[in-house]
């Protein structure tokens, strides 16, 4: 089905562009030669040709969104994972009204924090946040210190369970992590003496 929707938009955008181009091309013949126009009938009856071809166009590409949107609905609904960003989780309509078992967020450290109460408030049972407070926090670029203030502080920080780059004493959430697969040894190494040694790691 998806091959046959992107089959029709690209047929759709092809005759809204040919529309498009006669257009063009009745306008330049306007413009070129002004001492030989064409009857005023004739030019008005050619425009309303290219008007009602794009309007056909429009038409059918109006109909294949409502289809890919069916489709996107019927594949979420039928999932047993759906995986999105942060932000597609709130923006369009594919995740609407959408609730799942349990939400797992990775990253968190680079996270605003309001991004991860959305993403929290569709989980029904459990909400699972994974993350490294000595990665970078999240990026917030405004003009109000307030802003600035609320937004710059990470998950951890809010919840009590790090603060300059220290975990709290104790902390039954957190647990270290002595292997990894990202880099190799020597690229490794240096994240661990420049960051985490640093940070009594």
């Amino acid at each position: 089905m998806l091959a046959a929707y992107g089959e029709a938009q690209r047929a759709a955008r092809d005759d809204a562009e040919q529309a498009m181009h006669r257009a063009k091309e009745l306008y330049a013949e306007q413009h070129y030669h002004s001492t030989d126009l064409m009857p005023h009938s004739e030019a008005m009856r050619q425009l309303t040709v290219v008007k009602e071809q794009v309007a056909k166009t429009e038409e059918r590409l109006r109909g294949l969104h409502d289809q890919l949107a069916q489709l996107e609905r019927e594949i979420i609904n039928e999932a047993q994972a759906i995986f999105c960003t942060l932000t597609k989780n709130y923006s369009g309509d594919a995740l609407r009204e959408q609730m799942f078992d349990a939400v797992i967020v990775d990253e968190i450290s680079m996270a605003l924090p309001p991004l991860l109460y959305l993403a929290a408030n569709r989980a029904s049972r459990r909400v699972v946040l994974v993350g490294d407070f000595l990665q970078l926090p999240p990026i917030v670029r405004s003009d109000t210190p307030v802003s600035n203030e609320r937004l710059s502080k990470d998950i951890f920080e809010m919840a009590g369970i790090a603060s300059d780059g220290k975990p709290q004493p104790g902390c039954r959430v957190l647990a270290r992590l002595d292997r990894q697969h990202r880099m190799v040894p020597r690229v490794a190494d240096v994240a661990r003496r420049l960051v985490y040694e640093r940070a009594g790691g």
